[in-house]
């Protein structure tokens, strides 16, 4: 046996002569603890009803907004254009968020990705707020 083998194991590292055992980091307790993926996937569904909810809201807009645009500018005789652009940020701003925090949250603690998913849905939902009030606005 070498002088850089480790008895116990027979096994050791070529490089320092420690065993896979003394190269580890000693557990003391503050190390953080990766989430059980119960319960990420308890809190990827909570926030992803959300964002499925905002989706939603975005998508009936998207279907009725051009119907009810018809009516009033055949009602009014005007021509009021559809605000296509703002339907559409509309529709792809929670998805996109909801995979940000995902890839901002991924090796985090479990509460750490919780703040990323809730300050996602605050951009997201303070976002299509402010598209909204742009197109009530008279914009785009």
């Amino acid at each position: 046996m070498s002088n850089l083998e480790n008895p116990s194991t027979g096994v050791n590292d070529a490089i320092t002569g420690e065993s896979p055992a003394e190269a580890a980091p000693a557990s003391n307790g503050l190390a953080p603890k990766r989430p059980r993926t119960a319960s990420l996937v308890v809190l990827y569904v909570v926030f992803g009803l959300f964002f499925a909810w905002d989706l939603w809201e975005a998508a009936s807009s998207a279907v009725a907004l051009p119907q009810q645009i018809a009516y009033f500018n055949d009602l009014f005789q005007i021509d009021q254009p559809v605000p296509w652009s703002a339907l559409i940020a509309n529709i792809v701003v929670p998805p996109a968020a909801f995979i940000a925090a995902v890839l901002i949250g991924r090796g985090r603690p479990l509460i750490e990705r919780g703040g990323a998913l809730l300050a996602s849905l605050c951009a997201s939902a303070a976002l299509t707020l402010t598209l909204t009030a742009y197109v009530n606005a008279g914009g785009l």
